[in-house]
Protein backbone atom coordinates (compact mmCIF):
# COMPACT_ATOMS: atom_id res chain seq x y z
CA UNK A 1 0.00 0.00 0.00
CA UNK A 2 1.28 3.46 -0.95
CA UNK A 3 2.27 5.95 1.76
CA UNK A 4 0.41 8.62 -0.22
CA UNK A 5 -3.32 9.09 0.41
CA UNK A 6 -5.74 11.27 -1.55
CA UNK A 7 -8.89 12.41 0.25
CA UNK A 8 -11.53 13.59 -2.21
CA UNK A 9 -14.76 15.47 -1.54
CA UNK A 10 -17.53 16.80 -3.74
CA UNK A 11 -15.50 19.90 -4.61
CA UNK A 12 -13.15 17.69 -6.65
CA UNK A 13 -15.77 17.41 -9.38
CA UNK A 14 -16.46 21.10 -9.88
CA UNK A 15 -14.23 21.39 -12.95
CA UNK A 16 -16.61 19.05 -14.83
CA UNK A 17 -19.25 20.57 -17.11
CA UNK A 18 -22.16 18.88 -18.84
CA UNK A 19 -23.57 20.02 -22.18
CA UNK A 20 -25.62 22.68 -20.37
CA UNK A 21 -22.53 24.06 -18.60
CA UNK A 22 -23.51 22.68 -15.17
CA UNK A 23 -21.12 21.06 -12.69
CA UNK A 24 -22.11 18.07 -10.53
CA UNK A 25 -24.38 19.18 -7.70
CA UNK A 26 -23.31 19.94 -4.15
CA UNK A 27 -25.36 19.37 -1.01
CA UNK A 28 -27.06 22.78 -1.16
CA UNK A 29 -27.68 23.18 -4.90
CA UNK A 30 -28.85 19.71 -5.92
CA UNK A 31 -32.31 20.68 -7.15
CA UNK A 32 -31.03 23.87 -8.75
CA UNK A 33 -28.65 21.79 -10.89
CA UNK A 34 -31.13 18.98 -11.56
CA UNK A 35 -33.91 21.36 -12.60
CA UNK A 36 -31.57 23.14 -15.02
CA UNK A 37 -31.51 19.88 -17.03
CA UNK A 38 -34.47 19.67 -19.40
CA UNK A 39 -35.53 16.10 -18.65
CA UNK A 40 -35.99 16.81 -14.95
CA UNK A 41 -38.41 19.63 -15.83
CA UNK A 42 -40.46 17.35 -18.09
CA UNK A 43 -44.04 16.43 -17.23
CA UNK A 44 -42.96 12.84 -16.59
CA UNK A 45 -40.38 13.73 -13.95
CA UNK A 46 -42.66 16.32 -12.38
CA UNK A 47 -45.26 13.59 -11.95
CA UNK A 48 -42.78 10.96 -10.75
CA UNK A 49 -41.27 13.30 -8.15
CA UNK A 50 -44.53 14.94 -7.05
CA UNK A 51 -44.34 13.28 -3.62
CA UNK A 52 -40.90 14.83 -3.09
CA UNK A 53 -41.90 18.30 -4.25
CA UNK A 54 -45.09 18.22 -2.18
CA UNK A 55 -43.08 17.15 0.87
CA UNK A 56 -40.57 19.99 0.45
CA UNK A 57 -43.31 22.55 -0.12
CA UNK A 58 -45.13 21.41 3.01
CA UNK A 59 -42.16 21.71 5.36
CA UNK A 60 -39.95 24.32 3.67
CA UNK A 61 -42.62 26.29 1.74
CA UNK A 62 -40.53 26.09 -1.43
CA UNK A 63 -42.09 25.44 -4.83
CA UNK A 64 -40.38 23.74 -7.77
CA UNK A 65 -39.57 27.18 -9.18
CA UNK A 66 -38.03 28.16 -5.83
CA UNK A 67 -35.87 25.01 -5.86
CA UNK A 68 -34.76 25.81 -9.41
CA UNK A 69 -33.48 29.26 -8.40
CA UNK A 70 -32.55 29.01 -4.72
CA UNK A 71 -30.36 26.97 -2.44
CA UNK A 72 -31.92 24.05 -0.59
CA UNK A 73 -30.09 21.81 1.87
CA UNK A 74 -30.58 18.20 0.75
CA UNK A 75 -28.96 16.94 3.95
CA UNK A 76 -31.66 18.54 6.09
CA UNK A 77 -34.35 17.02 3.87
CA UNK A 78 -32.95 13.48 4.19
CA UNK A 79 -32.55 14.01 7.94
CA UNK A 80 -36.15 15.14 8.47
CA UNK A 81 -37.50 12.24 6.41
CA UNK A 82 -35.41 9.79 8.42
CA UNK A 83 -36.49 11.18 11.79
CA UNK A 84 -40.16 11.24 10.80
CA UNK A 85 -39.90 7.70 9.46
CA UNK A 86 -38.51 6.47 12.79
CA UNK A 87 -41.36 8.20 14.63
CA UNK A 88 -43.98 6.72 12.30
CA UNK A 89 -42.54 3.22 12.71
CA UNK A 90 -42.52 3.54 16.51
CA UNK A 91 -46.18 4.67 16.45
CA UNK A 92 -47.22 1.93 14.05
CA UNK A 93 -48.58 4.48 11.54
CA UNK A 94 -48.42 2.32 8.39
CA UNK A 95 -49.79 4.97 6.03
CA UNK A 96 -47.24 7.52 7.21
CA UNK A 97 -44.45 4.94 6.99
CA UNK A 98 -45.37 4.07 3.40
CA UNK A 99 -45.55 7.72 2.33
CA UNK A 100 -42.20 8.61 3.91
CA UNK A 101 -40.55 5.53 2.44
CA UNK A 102 -41.70 6.68 -1.00
CA UNK A 103 -40.26 10.15 -0.44
CA UNK A 104 -36.98 8.67 0.77
CA UNK A 105 -36.81 6.22 -2.15
CA UNK A 106 -37.54 8.90 -4.76
CA UNK A 107 -35.00 11.30 -3.25
CA UNK A 108 -32.37 8.59 -3.30
CA UNK A 109 -33.24 7.56 -6.87
CA UNK A 110 -33.14 11.05 -8.36
CA UNK A 111 -29.87 11.76 -6.52
CA UNK A 112 -28.31 8.62 -8.02
CA UNK A 113 -29.71 9.31 -11.50
CA UNK A 114 -28.41 12.89 -11.64
CA UNK A 115 -24.95 11.85 -10.43
CA UNK A 116 -24.83 8.97 -12.92
CA UNK A 117 -25.37 11.42 -15.76
CA UNK A 118 -22.34 13.48 -14.77
CA UNK A 119 -20.13 10.40 -14.71
CA UNK A 120 -20.26 10.31 -18.50
CA UNK A 121 -18.94 13.90 -18.66
CA UNK A 122 -15.91 13.31 -16.41
CA UNK A 123 -13.28 12.23 -19.00
CA UNK A 124 -14.13 15.34 -21.05
CA UNK A 125 -12.75 17.66 -18.38
CA UNK A 126 -9.04 18.43 -19.08
CA UNK A 127 -8.36 18.97 -15.37
CA UNK A 128 -10.06 15.75 -14.32
CA UNK A 129 -8.29 13.84 -17.07
CA UNK A 130 -4.93 15.07 -15.74
CA UNK A 131 -5.98 14.20 -12.19
CA UNK A 132 -6.81 10.71 -13.41
CA UNK A 133 -3.36 10.46 -14.98
CA UNK A 134 -1.76 11.47 -11.66
CA UNK A 135 -3.79 8.96 -9.64
CA UNK A 136 -3.02 6.15 -12.09
CA UNK A 137 0.67 7.01 -12.14
CA UNK A 138 1.07 7.32 -8.37
CA UNK A 139 -1.05 4.27 -7.44
CA UNK A 140 -2.07 6.09 -4.26
CA UNK A 141 -4.86 5.01 -1.93
CA UNK A 142 -7.96 7.14 -2.52
CA UNK A 143 -10.49 7.97 0.19
CA UNK A 144 -13.66 9.58 -1.09
CA UNK A 145 -17.05 10.61 0.26
CA UNK A 146 -18.54 10.94 -3.22
CA UNK A 147 -21.27 8.52 -4.26
CA UNK A 148 -20.63 9.12 -7.95
CA UNK A 149 -18.19 7.12 -10.08
CA UNK A 150 -16.39 10.13 -11.55
CA UNK A 151 -13.00 9.29 -10.01
CA UNK A 152 -13.29 5.71 -11.23
CA UNK A 153 -14.10 6.94 -14.73
CA UNK A 154 -11.01 9.16 -14.97
CA UNK A 155 -8.75 6.48 -13.48
CA UNK A 156 -10.10 3.92 -15.95
CA UNK A 157 -9.53 6.37 -18.79
CA UNK A 158 -5.97 7.02 -17.60
CA UNK A 159 -5.24 3.30 -17.29
CA UNK A 160 -5.86 2.80 -21.00
CA UNK A 161 -7.10 -0.11 -23.05
CA UNK A 162 -5.88 -3.55 -22.10
CA UNK A 163 -4.30 -4.97 -25.31
CA UNK A 164 -4.87 -8.53 -24.06
CA UNK A 165 -8.55 -8.11 -23.16
CA UNK A 166 -9.95 -10.37 -25.86
CA UNK A 167 -7.84 -13.49 -26.40
CA UNK A 168 -9.35 -16.26 -28.52
CA UNK A 169 -11.03 -18.10 -25.59
CA UNK A 170 -12.88 -14.89 -24.69
CA UNK A 171 -13.99 -14.31 -28.27
CA UNK A 172 -15.16 -17.93 -28.53
CA UNK A 173 -17.16 -17.57 -25.33
CA UNK A 174 -18.76 -14.33 -26.50
CA UNK A 175 -19.80 -16.00 -29.75
CA UNK A 176 -21.38 -18.95 -27.93
CA UNK A 177 -23.15 -16.53 -25.63
CA UNK A 178 -24.58 -14.56 -28.54
CA UNK A 179 -25.99 -17.82 -29.88
CA UNK A 180 -27.72 -18.41 -26.53
CA UNK A 181 -25.66 -21.48 -25.83
CA UNK A 182 -25.62 -22.56 -22.21
CA UNK A 183 -21.92 -22.45 -21.44
CA UNK A 184 -19.71 -22.33 -18.36
CA UNK A 185 -17.66 -19.17 -17.98
CA UNK A 186 -14.01 -20.18 -18.55
CA UNK A 187 -11.19 -18.79 -16.44
CA UNK A 188 -9.87 -16.78 -19.40
CA UNK A 189 -13.12 -14.78 -19.29
CA UNK A 190 -13.00 -14.35 -15.51
CA UNK A 191 -9.66 -12.52 -15.75
CA UNK A 192 -10.64 -10.41 -18.77
CA UNK A 193 -10.86 -6.61 -18.56
CA UNK A 194 -11.06 -4.25 -21.52
CA UNK A 195 -9.28 -1.55 -19.47
CA UNK A 196 -6.19 -2.02 -17.31
CA UNK A 197 -8.05 -0.79 -14.20
CA UNK A 198 -10.80 -3.28 -13.34
CA UNK A 199 -13.63 -2.12 -11.06
CA UNK A 200 -14.19 -5.43 -9.20
CA UNK A 201 -10.58 -5.25 -7.95
CA UNK A 202 -10.43 -1.53 -7.24
CA UNK A 203 -12.60 -0.89 -4.19
CA UNK A 204 -10.74 -2.74 -1.47
CA UNK A 205 -13.69 -5.07 -0.84
CA UNK A 206 -14.97 -8.27 -2.44
CA UNK A 207 -18.48 -8.31 -3.86
CA UNK A 208 -20.87 -11.26 -3.81
CA UNK A 209 -21.86 -10.64 -7.43
CA UNK A 210 -19.92 -8.78 -10.13
CA UNK A 211 -19.95 -8.17 -13.85
CA UNK A 212 -16.89 -9.16 -15.87
CA UNK A 213 -15.32 -5.74 -16.70
CA UNK A 214 -15.40 -6.04 -20.49
CA UNK A 215 -17.44 -3.99 -22.95
CA UNK A 216 -20.79 -5.24 -24.19
CA UNK A 217 -23.73 -6.96 -22.56
CA UNK A 218 -22.86 -7.56 -18.87
CA UNK A 219 -21.61 -11.03 -17.95
CA UNK A 220 -22.73 -11.72 -14.39
CA UNK A 221 -20.63 -13.99 -12.22
CA UNK A 222 -20.62 -15.13 -8.62
CA UNK A 223 -18.10 -13.18 -6.57
CA UNK A 224 -16.59 -16.25 -4.91
CA UNK A 225 -15.74 -17.73 -8.28
CA UNK A 226 -14.42 -14.43 -9.64
CA UNK A 227 -12.08 -13.77 -6.70
CA UNK A 228 -10.99 -17.41 -6.50
CA UNK A 229 -8.87 -16.88 -9.63
CA UNK A 230 -5.32 -16.14 -8.36
CA UNK A 231 -4.77 -13.15 -10.65
CA UNK A 232 -8.03 -11.47 -9.52
CA UNK A 233 -6.48 -9.97 -6.40
CA UNK A 234 -7.68 -6.69 -4.93
CA UNK A 235 -5.39 -3.78 -5.77
CA UNK A 236 -3.18 -2.55 -2.94
CA UNK A 237 -4.11 1.06 -3.82
CA UNK A 238 -7.91 0.96 -3.46
CA UNK A 239 -10.61 3.55 -3.97
CA UNK A 240 -12.23 3.46 -0.53
CA UNK A 241 -15.72 4.96 -0.77
CA UNK A 242 -16.53 5.82 2.83
CA UNK A 243 -20.19 6.66 2.15
CA UNK A 244 -20.82 3.97 -0.45
CA UNK A 245 -21.33 4.22 -4.19
CA UNK A 246 -24.14 4.45 -6.73
CA UNK A 247 -22.81 1.32 -8.45
CA UNK A 248 -22.90 -0.81 -5.26
CA UNK A 249 -26.22 -2.53 -4.68
CA UNK A 250 -28.29 -4.90 -2.63
CA UNK A 251 -31.49 -6.63 -3.68
CA UNK A 252 -34.85 -5.13 -2.75
CA UNK A 253 -37.88 -7.40 -2.13
CA UNK A 254 -39.65 -5.76 -5.09
CA UNK A 255 -39.98 -7.69 -8.35
CA UNK A 256 -39.57 -6.04 -11.75
CA UNK A 257 -42.60 -7.89 -13.11
CA UNK A 258 -45.70 -8.70 -11.05
CA UNK A 259 -46.60 -12.27 -10.23
CA UNK A 260 -49.24 -13.89 -12.44
CA UNK A 261 -52.62 -14.71 -10.81
CA UNK A 262 -52.41 -17.97 -8.89
CA UNK A 263 -48.62 -18.02 -9.08
CA UNK A 264 -46.62 -18.28 -5.87
CA UNK A 265 -44.66 -15.01 -5.50
CA UNK A 266 -40.90 -15.62 -5.38
CA UNK A 267 -38.96 -14.62 -2.31
CA UNK A 268 -35.42 -13.45 -1.83
CA UNK A 269 -33.16 -16.13 -0.45
CA UNK A 270 -31.15 -15.34 2.66
CA UNK A 271 -28.01 -15.32 0.52
CA UNK A 272 -29.52 -12.75 -1.85
CA UNK A 273 -30.67 -10.59 1.07
CA UNK A 274 -27.09 -10.35 2.31
CA UNK A 275 -25.44 -9.93 -1.10
CA UNK A 276 -23.30 -6.96 -2.10
CA UNK A 277 -23.52 -6.42 -5.85
CA UNK A 278 -21.25 -4.45 -8.16
CA UNK A 279 -23.20 -3.36 -11.25
CA UNK A 280 -23.21 -0.53 -13.77
CA UNK A 281 -26.03 1.29 -12.03
CA UNK A 282 -28.00 2.97 -14.78
CA UNK A 283 -31.22 4.73 -13.77
CA UNK A 284 -33.95 5.56 -16.27
CA UNK A 285 -36.87 7.84 -15.36
CA UNK A 286 -36.23 7.32 -11.60
CA UNK A 287 -36.54 3.54 -12.12
CA UNK A 288 -33.62 1.78 -10.40
CA UNK A 289 -31.46 -0.92 -12.00
CA UNK A 290 -32.57 -4.54 -11.70
CA UNK A 291 -30.89 -7.92 -11.56
CA UNK A 292 -32.31 -11.44 -11.81
CA UNK A 293 -35.83 -9.99 -11.84
CA UNK A 294 -35.43 -7.89 -8.66
CA UNK A 295 -35.01 -4.14 -8.32
CA UNK A 296 -31.74 -3.02 -6.73
CA UNK A 297 -31.09 -0.45 -4.03
CA UNK A 298 -27.81 1.53 -4.03
CA UNK A 299 -25.63 1.04 -0.96
CA UNK A 300 -24.96 4.65 0.01
CA UNK A 301 -24.99 6.67 3.21
CA UNK A 302 -27.44 9.36 2.15
CA UNK A 303 -26.78 12.97 3.20
CA UNK A 304 -27.95 13.04 6.82
CA UNK A 305 -27.05 14.85 10.01
CA UNK A 306 -26.86 11.45 11.73
CA UNK A 307 -24.66 9.51 9.31
CA UNK A 308 -22.98 7.57 12.09
CA UNK A 309 -26.22 5.62 12.62
CA UNK A 310 -25.94 4.26 9.07
CA UNK A 311 -22.34 3.06 9.27
CA UNK A 312 -23.27 -0.27 10.85
CA UNK A 313 -23.40 -2.29 7.60
CA UNK A 314 -20.44 -4.75 7.62
CA UNK A 315 -19.10 -3.37 4.34
CA UNK A 316 -18.61 0.06 5.92
CA UNK A 317 -16.82 -1.43 8.91
CA UNK A 318 -14.33 -2.98 6.49
CA UNK A 319 -13.92 0.15 4.37
CA UNK A 320 -13.43 2.49 7.33
CA UNK A 321 -10.93 0.10 8.90
CA UNK A 322 -8.93 0.06 5.65
CA UNK A 323 -9.10 3.86 5.55
CA UNK A 324 -7.69 3.97 9.07
CA UNK A 325 -4.86 1.59 8.13
CA UNK A 326 -4.04 3.71 5.07
CA UNK A 327 -3.91 6.93 7.11
CA UNK A 328 -1.80 5.33 9.84
CA UNK A 329 0.86 4.58 7.21
CA UNK A 330 0.36 7.86 5.34
CA UNK A 331 3.30 10.26 5.05
CA UNK A 332 1.92 12.35 2.17
CA UNK A 333 -1.70 13.51 2.20
CA UNK A 334 -3.57 15.37 -0.55
CA UNK A 335 -7.00 16.73 0.41
CA UNK A 336 -9.08 17.90 -2.56
CA UNK A 337 -12.50 19.51 -2.38
CA UNK A 338 -13.37 18.40 1.16
CA UNK A 339 -13.93 20.78 4.06
CA UNK A 340 -14.50 18.47 7.08
CA UNK A 341 -18.02 19.78 7.86
CA UNK A 342 -19.15 19.64 11.51
CA UNK A 343 -21.84 17.07 10.63
CA UNK A 344 -19.13 14.57 9.59
CA UNK A 345 -17.53 14.11 13.00
CA UNK A 346 -16.88 10.45 12.22
CA UNK A 347 -14.36 11.67 9.66
CA UNK A 348 -12.69 13.94 12.19
CA UNK A 349 -12.55 11.00 14.59
CA UNK A 350 -10.90 8.91 11.87
CA UNK A 351 -8.20 11.54 11.32
CA UNK A 352 -7.57 12.34 14.98
CA UNK A 353 -7.07 8.65 15.76
CA UNK A 354 -5.02 7.91 12.63
CA UNK A 355 -2.53 10.72 13.28
CA UNK A 356 -2.32 10.37 17.06
CA UNK A 357 1.05 8.59 16.90
CA UNK A 358 2.69 9.74 13.67
CA UNK A 359 3.13 12.85 11.54
CA UNK A 360 2.89 13.72 7.89
CA UNK A 361 5.95 14.67 5.90
CA UNK A 362 3.94 16.45 3.21
CA UNK A 363 0.44 17.96 3.13
CA UNK A 364 -1.42 19.45 0.17
CA UNK A 365 -4.84 21.10 0.47
CA UNK A 366 -6.85 21.92 -2.64
CA UNK A 367 -9.76 24.16 -1.70
CA UNK A 368 -11.03 27.63 -2.49
CA UNK A 369 -11.71 28.18 1.23
CA UNK A 370 -8.39 29.00 2.98
CA UNK A 371 -9.84 28.21 6.42
CA UNK A 372 -9.85 24.50 5.50
CA UNK A 373 -6.04 24.47 5.71
CA UNK A 374 -6.15 25.23 9.44
CA UNK A 375 -8.72 22.48 10.01
CA UNK A 376 -6.68 19.85 8.17
CA UNK A 377 -3.44 20.84 9.91
CA UNK A 378 -5.08 20.52 13.32
CA UNK A 379 -6.60 17.11 12.54
CA UNK A 380 -3.26 15.79 11.27
CA UNK A 381 -1.15 17.61 13.91
CA UNK A 382 0.88 18.99 11.00
CA UNK A 383 3.23 21.88 11.81
CA UNK A 384 5.22 22.04 8.58
CA UNK A 385 4.46 24.23 5.53
CA UNK A 386 1.43 23.22 3.45
CA UNK A 387 1.11 23.30 -0.32
CA UNK A 388 -2.15 25.14 -1.07
CA UNK A 389 -4.06 25.16 -4.38
CA UNK A 390 -7.38 26.83 -5.15
CA UNK A 391 -8.78 24.11 -7.39
CA UNK A 392 -7.99 20.93 -9.34
CA UNK A 393 -6.68 22.92 -12.31
CA UNK A 394 -4.06 24.65 -10.15
CA UNK A 395 -3.14 21.36 -8.47
CA UNK A 396 -2.51 19.41 -11.68
CA UNK A 397 -0.55 22.35 -13.09
CA UNK A 398 1.69 22.56 -10.00
CA UNK A 399 2.07 18.78 -9.98
CA UNK A 400 3.23 18.81 -13.58
CA UNK A 401 5.64 21.67 -12.87
CA UNK A 402 7.17 19.95 -9.83
CA UNK A 403 7.66 16.74 -11.81
CA UNK A 404 9.33 18.71 -14.61
CA UNK A 405 11.66 20.42 -12.14
CA UNK A 406 12.52 17.07 -10.54
CA UNK A 407 13.22 15.60 -13.99
CA UNK A 408 15.43 18.57 -14.95
CA UNK A 409 17.36 18.30 -11.67
CA UNK A 410 17.94 14.56 -12.12
CA UNK A 411 19.10 15.19 -15.69
CA UNK A 412 21.57 17.84 -14.52
CA UNK A 413 22.92 15.51 -11.81
CA UNK A 414 23.23 12.63 -14.28
CA UNK A 415 24.97 14.87 -16.78
CA UNK A 416 27.39 16.16 -14.13
CA UNK A 417 28.24 12.63 -13.05
CA UNK A 418 28.77 11.60 -16.64
CA UNK A 419 31.09 14.56 -17.27
CA UNK A 420 33.04 13.85 -14.11
CA UNK A 421 33.43 10.23 -15.10
CA UNK A 422 34.71 11.28 -18.52
CA UNK A 423 37.24 13.70 -17.02
CA UNK A 424 38.57 11.08 -14.63
CA UNK A 425 38.86 8.36 -17.22
CA UNK A 426 42.39 7.37 -18.30
CA UNK A 427 43.68 8.66 -21.64
CA UNK A 428 46.31 7.37 -24.00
Amino acid sequence: MSSTVYLLGAGTNQSIRNWAGQSPPLIDNFFRVALSIDKYRSDYYMKQLKRVYDYIERYWKMSVDDLASSRFNLEECFTLVGLQLRDAISKGDRNKVEELQWVQYLLKSVLAEVLTGFGHDAPGSPEMKLLGDILWEERATILTFNYDTIIEEVVKSASGVNPNAYPQPVRDFMKRRMNDEDTEIPEEVLVASHLRWAEPLGYGIRFDEVNIPIAGVPIQVDGKRYYSVPSNKLYDWPVLKLHGSINWFRYTPVRVFPTMPGEEPPKLTEEMQNSMILDRGEWWFTIPPSRNGWYLDPVIITPDLHKERKLTHPVFNEIWEKAYQALVKCTRLVVIGYSFPPTDFMTKKLFLESFSDHHLEELTVVNSDPSVVKTVKELCHHSRPVMICRDVAEFVKSHKLSHQLAYNLSSIVASARSSKGSDDSPTD
